[in-house]
């Protein structure tokens, strides 16, 4: 696995062995990030269930200003550490102003965010994705910026719902099944009547 595009392009990333988590293929990242590649200079970008940190790292690649990651497994944290001071180090020696980044090792669902965000990008366990969407949709607006996007992988069977709440609508901008992982797009759009 690789970074896609930008100035850390080419980039290996190091992935925990085993099925500890399900790598995004290199694929469907560039299918992402081709599909939103105007929003993603200076944005502040939120990786859940961040594995090795390619989804974040590929948004940093390709100018996002910062990104906070997080990861509970402990071999997962460790090749995303990893991976991160690599980045940094591809940063350093191309005199590029060092993107922010922060990990949290823990439990996505008791995690303290840094910042509000840009976009958010999650990719869960796919058996507990609608049940954390619903619980995870309450904390989505208060984490996230106006025009916010959020990306979520899931099993290209699952129906997603996310509810909107008062101010507040997601619409799905985009929703596309890669064989059996399904990656959907949800944009924010405050409303007027706030």
């Amino acid at each position: 696995m690789r970074v896609g595009s930008g100035w850390a392009k080419g980039q290996n990333l190091k992935t925990p062995k085993g099925d500890i988590t399900r790598p995004t293929s290199d694929k469907i990242k560039s299918a992402i990030f081709d599909s939103i590649s105007s929003e993603v200079s200076e944005a502040k970008v939120l990786d859940l269930f961040a594995g090795s940190g390619a989804l974040g790292i590929e948004a940093l690649s390709r100018g996002a200003k910062s990104c906070q990651f997080i990861e509970l497994s402990k071999d997962a944290i460790k090749c995303l550490k990893e991976n991160i001071s690599e980045v940094l180090r591809r940063a350093s020696v191309q005199n590029l102003t060092e993107p922010r980044i922060s990990l949290v090792a823990g439990d996505v669902s008791k995690a303290h965010y840094s910042d509000k965000f840009d976009i958010i990008i999650a990719d869960p366990p796919y058996a507990e994705v609608v049940e954390w969407l619903k619980t995870f949709g309450r904390t989505l607006n208060d984490i996230s910026n106006g025009n916010c996007l959020f990306i979520l992988e899931s099993s290209s069977d699952s129906d997603l719902k996310l509810l909107n709440s008062k101010g507040y609508e997601w619409h799905v901008i985009r929703s596309k099944s890669y064989g059996t992982t399904k990656v959907t797009i949800w944009k924010k759009k405050v409303n007027d009547e706030n």
